[in-house]
């Protein structure tokens, strides 16, 4: 009885490892396509977060929802000019992308734990999303609605006043 289990415990191996070499011959690099099967991380560079970059990215308001969708400190403070000024490791910086009102990585970036923050001047925003451990930080709010949405494990701190 045993050798009968041994037996088909190291056919049914043999046969999960050929089935998984074909899969991987006829699709190719395809099959890797999503960032958890990545196991070569595409961060550079220092990695340590010691020397800091910067960037500003101009903000064009496309609606009056603003939503953050990346692991990040965001301080908004309503103003002018309409911009983001992100700060943090450099590699980390380079992949933050701000598209109408959608603060995100760009999707050729794996390594969420690197430390950005993200200084956002611009109109009131009504409505905002935060998707994800990240952190919003709202202040000297002074405007008629406040609509909060939180997916995730982040954190919104907010100060000032609103109507309704």
């Amino acid at each position: 009885m045993n050798k009968t289990l041994a037996w088909t415990a190291v056919l049914s191996l043999a046969v999960a490892v050929i089935c998984l070499s074909l899969a991987n011959s006829i699709a190719g690099n395809e099959w890797r396509g999503g960032r958890w099967w990545n196991f070569a991380s595409s961060c550079r560079g220092s990695g340590d977060g010691t020397k800091p970059g910067s960037v500003t990215l101009a903000w064009q308001p496309i609606s009056s929802e603003f939503q953050i969708a990346l692991p990040a400190t965001v301080t908004y403070r309503p103003g002018t000019p309409s911009q983001a000024v992100v700060s943090g490791d450099p590699e980390a910086v380079s992949h933050v992308r701000l598209s109408g009102n959608v603060l995100a990585f760009d999707d050729g970036f794996d390594c969420d734990g690197r430390p950005v923050s993200v200084q956002l001047t611009g109109p009131a925003v009504p409505s905002w999303r935060l998707s994800g451990s990240g952190r919003l930080e709202l202040s000297a709010l002074a405007q008629e609605a406040l609509d909060l949405r939180i997916s995730g494990s982040g954190d919104v701190r907010a100060s000032g006043s609103v109507q309704d």
